[in-house]
């Protein structure tokens, strides 16, 4: 099991440390209420316990996300820069994405996007924590917060990577 977080590392106070947030996975009041709402076998039995945690970072998709571009416009962009090693927007041969949109998936780009990332105001990067989810087995259970922020941002690496993933509605919010 992999727990993604943002942590001390990336933001400093008052953001938890590793084991700051593994004591309050099973401090009295959250282990309770936790296995109370969830499956228990479904998330792993004991797997927290021996979970990885991972500082993901924040905010490698925010200003696409922030200026009103859906999920589904992301992915697609996500993938290309993913497949191509390509961790920053800034770096993009427009002329090649373009002919690539052209060839291979038309239909599945939103031109508003392409343009809004071109205009070198605005970043995606293609974070660290790509080369973590990609590691993971399949299906992966993934719970956590901000649903429309932080856990967004991990819906889209997942779809970019082609991952196979359920949302355990029991621990999201």
């Amino acid at each position: 099991m992999l727990v993604l977080y943002n942590g001390y590392d990336s933001f400093g106070e008052p953001f938890s440390t590793e084991q700051e947030l593994r004591n309050w996975y099973w401090s009295e009041e959250m282990g309770d209420a936790v296995l109370a709402e969830a499956d228990y076998e479904e998330m792993g039995g004991g797997a927290l316990a021996e979970a990885d945690f991972y500082d993901k970072g924040y905010g490698f998709f925010r200003s696409c996300m922030d200026s009103g571009f859906a999920h589904d416009a992301l992915v697609p962009l996500v993938r290309w820069m993913y497949q191509r090693g390509i961790n920053d927007t800034r770096d993009i041969d427009y002329e090649d994405l373009r002919a690539w949109i052209a060839q291979n998936t038309p239909d599945e780009w939103d031109e508003a996007l392409v343009i809004f990332i071109e205009s070198d105001t605005e970043v995606l990067g293609i974070p660290d924590l790509m080369r973590e989810l990609r590691r993971l087995p399949e299906p992966i259970a993934v719970v956590g917060g901000a649903r429309e922020e932080c856990l967004a941002e991990v819906l889209i690496a997942l779809d970019a990577l082609g991952k196979e993933y359920e949302v355990i509605e029991a621990l999201t919010y």
